[in-house]
């Protein structure tokens, strides 16, 4: 089973990260939407640092939108331009964000979510259904605040 948790083995920033382990499929954590109320007519940028061990075909995604005051998605908000990164060397890191503008009236909350994706979520799907996606089934990932620092073990 592939798992998320606090760690403290790495971090760019502080003392702790979030580290995704994988055991094959993806893996996706949302952080509670309920907790980071906005302003309507305000724009947020939502950004983190991310390191991986060496994943040929999975990678990190940072997803940001806003909800109603129901904690219900607001499609058009959803804001994905440059939160994935291409293939990652192991121990080399990226900077990923996303900016977004609170123009709905019905925005009420950000909802932030940390992925690791195969690529059978990212990939064309030229082939339809007989296309065939490798995947990684082991490595990791560590989710971290954004500063312009280096890891450190």
């Amino acid at each position: 089973m592939s798992t998320g948790f606090l760690s403290t083995d790495r971090a760019h920033s502080g003392q702790y990260s979030f580290r995704f382990d994988l055991n094959g499929g993806s893996l996706i954590y949302r952080y509670d939407p309920m907790q980071i109320p906005v302003l309507v007519g305000a724009r947020y940028r939502v950004e983190c640092y991310c390191q991986t061990t060496m994943l040929p075909n999975a990678r990190p995604r940072l997803t940001a939108y806003f909800t109603d005051m129901d904690g219900h998605p607001l499609p058009a908000s959803c804001g994905i331009p440059n939160s994935m990164r291409p293939k990652m060397r192991a121990k080399v890191g990226c900077g990923l964000n996303v900016e977004l503008d609170a123009d709905d009236p019905q925005a009420a909350y950000l909802a932030v979510e940390l992925g690791l994706l195969q690529p059978a979520l990212y990939a064309p799907r030229s082939l339809g259904d007989r296309r065939c996606c490798p995947q990684d089934i082991h490595g990791s990932a560590w989710f971290d605040a954004y500063r312009r620092a280096r890891f450190r073990r």
